[in-house]
């Protein structure tokens, strides 16, 4: 069975960057720069991230949230939900191997092709930080339109944060609600104590915009 859809044309390029990149960056938090000379992207892709280690990366947060982002690397930042300073994260980063998983997209372009059903069809996007509005007293919420993709059946989204600053204190934005074919919802909170209209100000002024992906088969 065939059957027309929206195909864009994906480059897409993974790793995963040591545990040994870990460095110090402030009293409670670590950062990494990941290199990605090695995937030959012409321009700035999608950046995922997640985090891999034998043991205690439960308590981290933060590190899907991607900062400066080129064609060749990108910066991210992690920190403790359990009050841990950076001098213990770093060691414990070593002894128990934080390696950090990564993945990027970049579409080149689309086109309306004819392909088989039972394949899979990767479409990715840039959910602009206008998008975002207030959810509650401590939240905000983001309706992501995946229309343009045309999915015949409800996709695997997988999202990300992108911004100039303090996404790094934001939790929850991976979390997919409400999904169906052509959108879905996320929420994101503060790790710390802004409320829904600070919040709300300054995904403006950092422009947090969200980075997505769909597959499905």
């Amino acid at each position: 069975t065939t059957t027309t859809v929206a195909t864009n044309q994906v480059n897409y390029c993974g790793g995963f960057s040591s545990f040994t990149l870990w460095q110090l960056y402030s009293s409670n938090g670590m950062f990494m720069n990941i290199n990605t000379t090695s995937c030959n992207f012409i321009s700035t892709p999608v950046y995922f991230t997640s985090m891999t280690g034998s043991n205690n990366h439960l308590s981290l947060s933060s590190y899907t949230a991607i900062y400066s982002p080129t064609n060749i690397s990108f910066r991210i930042y992690v920190r403790s939900l359990n009050g841990w300073n950076s001098t213990d994260m770093l060691s414990y980063s070593q002894i128990y191997q934080w390696n950090v998983n990564w993945f990027a997209t970049t579409t080149v372009t689309t086109t309306i092709t004819t392909v088989a059903t039972n394949s899979a069809y990767y479409c990715n996007g840039i959910s602009s930080f206008t998008l975002w509005q207030l959810y509650s007293p401590n939240g905000l919420f983001m309706d992501i339109d995946t229309t343009g993709c045309r999915f015949n059946s409800t996709p695997l989204y997988f999202t990300s944060m992108a911004g100039t600053s303090s996404h790094w204190d934001l939790a929850g934005y991976t979390a997919i609600y409400s999904p169906t074919n052509t959108s879905f919802r996320i929420y994101t909170r503060s790790l710390n104590t802004m409320n829904s209209t600070e919040m709300l100000s300054y995904s403006q002024t950092y422009i947090w915009n969200v980075n997505w992906f769909g597959i499905s088969y």
